[in-house]
């Protein structure tokens, strides 16, 4: 990881690029749709029409939203017996949407 030093603090801060490229990323995860289909696909790879019916939407909109975290590199996809199965290949994202639900499960449990 690229860091710069910030001599005030001691502390090392990212380079504004991985920041940018973070926040984007956190940027994609606040829509209901998207943060679903991940959390299906942390669980295993899937076709769209299981993903379809595991976010209970239209198919039209699920391959909208798949095609938008494919176009961000947080998914990938290949074919399989002539269909597309869809991926989420990297161990940090899978277990960083498995820790923000975990967090708002715990959050919700002591608010309510």
């Amino acid at each position: 990881m690229d860091v710069q030093d910030n001599r005030s603090t001691g502390a090392r801060r990212p380079a504004a690029e991985h920041v940018a490229a973070a926040a984007e990323t956190l940027r994609l995860l606040t829509d209901h749709t998207r943060l679903t289909l991940l959390h299906a696909l942390a669980q295993g790879d899937a076709e769209r029409n299981e993903l379809t019916a595991h976010v209970g939407l239209e198919a039209a909109i699920v391959s909208q939203q798949l095609s938008r975290l494919r176009l961000a590199r947080l998914i990938t996809s290949y074919k399989a017996d002539g269909r597309v199965v869809y991926s989420l290949p990297d161990p940090h994202l899978r277990r960083m949407v498995s820790e923000m639900l975990a967090f708002a499960e715990r959050s919700a449990a002591e608010a309510g």
